[in-house]
């Protein structure tokens, strides 16, 4: 009875196992950066990065949960502990008041330990999130980033906010979406209000077309409209973010088509005025034109791409309108190589040359062995 008890209780937790639909993906990385920043003495730093993401699934029901531990900017400085000594003393009268007697005098010493070692790993939280289906309507629920890929992403960084939230059906072909973008300060609940937004995905002649009503400013709308398709071998994508309260539209362009096993690229960004580009982590520009250069107003790269001996190598030159100053342009170019290795690994070199002033420049080389699982 016992045997059969036991091989009842293997059978149902191998059937549960085998009911649940849960996935474990990630990847990782290591870096090695040598800076020489201006006249300023070189600067060698790493980085250690390991990416975790978990995914539940029943029925129409995704969970996501997306995790990050890295080294960004961590110090461990192993230095020594350090010990605080408070000593007691205390006499005691041990003849009673008799003179004959020596009174004894006792000492006692405790040491407190101080540990001044600084923290050398961070654990980030980025994407937690359901998706799910009521009727014909799609739901996402929660704190996610949607990358430079969406609408404007090359132009504004998404922000993640932990009450967002996107509803989205198809209607005759046509994609209709509304939700909100959770970037109340300090709410931790979703309320009806400016950060709202909702718009229209189309397909026009084979053109993927999106029209956005982003959310409002000072009681004025802003605005993205966006095409991307394919014509005779060449790829486009053509945003624009038209924000009216800040009185600046910013356009962003990309066109690539590989011509002989060169890819070729062309993208560019240009705004009425200054602090309208604030994404800083782009997929196209080797750098950005973030908002922390206060006077940049554009940005156009040129990309070559070519395969050599089983090496990926790119090479990328641009120029960051009034990126120094509001008269000085900020020029860079960037050459990569990278080179995927039978331990199933991907190694990578990549050598940044970008203005710092119109005199001097930041050399950045950056080696790093990645993987993905």
């Amino acid at each position: 009875m016992k045997k059969q008890l036991i091989a009842a209780a293997l059978i149902s937790s191998v059937s549960a196992v085998a009911i649940a639909d849960v996935s474990i993906t990630g990847n990782a990385k290591y870096e090695y950066f040598s800076k020489t920043d201006g006249t300023a003495p070189s600067t060698d730093t790493t980085n250690t990065e390991v990416n975790l993401g978990i995914k539940g699934k029943t029925g129409d029901t995704t969970v996501v949960l997306n995790m990050e531990f890295n080294t960004h900017g961590a110090v461990d400085t192993n230095t020594a502990p350090t010990y605080t000594y408070t000593s007691t003393i205390s006499s005691g009268d041990d003849d009673n008041g008799d003179p004959s007697f020596t009174d004894t005098t006792s000492v006692s010493t405790t040491a407190v330990r101080s540990n001044t070692t600084a923290t050398s790993g961070v654990l980030d939280i980025e994407d937690l999130y359901m998706t799910t289906k009521i009727g014909d309507v799609s739901v996402k629920a929660g704190n996610w980033v949607s990358g430079t890929g969406s609408l404007g992403g090359e132009i504004k960084e998404d922000t993640r906010a932990n009450n967002k939230i996107d509803l989205r059906t198809t209607i005759g072909g046509a994609t209709i979406y509304a939700g909100n973008s959770g970037l109340v300060a300090g709410a931790g609940e979703t309320a009806l209000n400016r950060n709202m937004y909702y718009g229209v995905v189309f397909d026009l002649a084979g053109n993927k077309v999106e029209l956005k009503h982003v959310g409002e400013t000072s009681n004025e709308a802003v605005k993205a409209y966006g095409i991307n398709g394919s014509m005779a071998g060449v790829n486009y994508r053509l945003e624009q973010y038209q924000d009216i309260a800040a009185n600046g539209d910013t356009t962003f362009g990309n066109i690539t088509t590989e011509i002989n096993g060169i890819s070729l690229g062309y993208a560019f960004t240009d705004a009425d005025k200054a602090g309208q580009m604030t994404q800083d982590d782009s997929d196209i520009y080797a750098v950005e034109g973030t908002s922390s250069m206060t006077t940049a107003m554009g940005n156009d790269q040129v990309t070559v791409s070519t395969n050599l001996d089983g090496n990926k190598i790119t090479i990328k030159s641009g120029s960051i309108d009034k990126g120094i100053d509001a008269s000085t342009d900020l020029d860079y170019m960037q050459i990569g190589v990278s080179r995927a290795l039978a331990s199933g690994a991907t190694a990578s070199v990549t050598f940044t040359d970008k203005d710092k002033t119109s005199s001097q420049t930041t050399e950045t080389l950056e080696v790093e062995l990645s993987v993905a699982f």
